[in-house]
């Protein structure tokens, strides 16, 4: 098995299942030589798929693409300046006021403050919202955010061949949706749409119905995780819905396909982090 496998997002969602349910989505896509994802988020589900001949991936925030960016080009640098960085109420607010820095900043301080904003949050690094995170919630996490730090270099070797994007989501799966060997992936939680740019650059904020309707009528295989409230109405509620994950209280993660989902094998036995069509 690929250490890929084990993989933490630095700007990982709180919750127990956050991890097993990336790994589970990533066994569940389509067979595809270029993976894209619109909306970047914490690319949990990337880290833990096999590397594809062409991976893309977007955010309409610039600074969120600056974090991906500087993680995969100067992960020494980054995980040190966030070592460095102590839980403080003021370091947080700094951030999070300071968040449109000039464009000339040192781009490993606008990585860090992007890290800072998401990971000592405490609504939860998938939301984006500017309440700081407790002393006693934080020693909770510490150890999950130690572990991310320390495997930023690993992650920085999974998307080193990445490409990023800064690009209006929609345009993006014009150029690619009617293209064959590709897969779409989205996802389109209310809770985490916010951190997928919309809630720093409000003058391009995208609806998920926007989204939607861009990729109803893809012939590129399309995958999406959503609540069933956002799907109902939608030009893709005749899709294929797929439930992940079900617990005993009945949640569960659903995706929605234009194609039929079913577990890729060998999904990580990749031996290294080279390139390989999956």
């Amino acid at each position: 098995m690929s250490s890929a496998a084990h993989l933490r997002s630095p700007l990982v969602e709180r919750g127990p299942r956050s991890e097993q349910t990336g790994r589970q989505i990533a066994s569940l896509l389509p067979p595809h030589t270029h993976y894209v994802q619109p909306l970047s988020g914490t690319l949990e589900v990337l880290l833990h798929k096999p590397c594809s001949a062409l991976e893309t991936v977007n955010d309409v925030d610039r600074e969120l693409v600056t974090f991906w960016k500087v993680l995969r080009d100067r992960p020494a640098e980054l995980a040190r300046a966030c070592a460095l960085t102590p839980h403080s109420r003021v370091e947080f607010s700094s951030a999070i006021s300071g968040s449109r820095i000039p464009g000339e900043a040192n781009e490993v301080e606008i990585a860090r403050r992007v890290w800072l904003r998401l990971n000592h949050s405490q609504s939860g690094p998938a939301r984006m919202r500017p309440q700081w995170q407790n002393a006693a919630t934080h020693r909770k996490m510490a150890s999950a955010l130690d572990i991310a730090i320390d495997q930023m270099t690993e992650t920085a070797a999974r998307i080193k061949r990445v490409s990023l994007e800064s690009a209006a989501p929609v345009k993006l799966i014009a150029a690619v949706a009617r293209q064959l060997g590709v897969c779409i992936y989205l996802d389109l939680r209310p809770d985490v749409f916010g951190a997928q740019g919309a809630s720093l650059v409000h003058g391009a904020r995208v609806e998920p119905v926007q989204v939607l309707r861009a990729v109803s009528t893809a012939k590129a295989a399309v995958v999406i995780r959503a609540e069933r409230s956002a799907i109902t109405d939608s030009p893709v509620r005749s899709w294929t819905c797929t439930s992940v994950g079900e617990q005993r209280d009945g949640s569960a993660v659903h995706l929605w396909s234009n194609r039929v989902l079913s577990m890729q094998e060998h999904l990580f036995d990749l031996g290294d982090y080279g390139l390989g069509a999956t």
